[in-house]
C-alpha cells in the first residue's frame, strides 16, 4: 500500500468510502471525545509508514498526545444547496489520506 502511495492516485487504491447522514440534534463535543477515546485506545488509528534510518519502510505508532484528528462537519442547516453539499463531501473524500503523516481515516 505505500509503495502504491507514492504514485499519483496511488493512495485511492485503497481507499475506501462512506457517507453518514445523520438527522437531528448532536452533540459534537460527545462525537469527537468518542473518536478521541477510540484513537487512544487502538494504536493502529495512531499508525503511520515512514522510513527509517536505513531506508526501509516501517510502521510507527504516534504518541496519542500528538496525533491530530477532527471530524469533516457539514451541517445542512446552515442553508447550502445540495449542488454544494455534494460537491463539498466529494472534495473531501477525494482526499488521499498521508500514510506519513496519519491519520489513516476520516470522520
Amino acid at each position: 500500500m505505500w509503495f502504491l502511495s507514492q504514485f499519483d492516485g496511488g493512495n485511492q487504491a485503497y481507499h475506501i468510502s462512506e457517507i453518514w447522514v445523520i438527522k437531528g440534534d448532536i452533540n459534537v463535543h460527545s462525537l469527537e471525545l468518542a473518536f478521541q477515546t477510540l484513537i487512544e485506545r487502538h494504536e493502529v488509528l495512531r499508525t503511520v509508514f515512514k522510513e527509517d534510518a536505513e531506508g526501509e519502510i516501517r510502521q510507527w505508532v504516534q504518541p496519542v498526545d500528538t496525533f491530530k484528528f477532527s471530524l469533516n462537519r457539514i451541517d445542512r442547516r446552515e442553508g447550502e444547496g445540495i449542488e454544494n453539499i455534494s460537491s463539498r463531501v466529494k472534495d473531501i473524500v477525494i482526499q488521499p489520506l498521508a500514510l506519513e503523516e496519519g491519520p489513516l481515516f476520516k470522520a
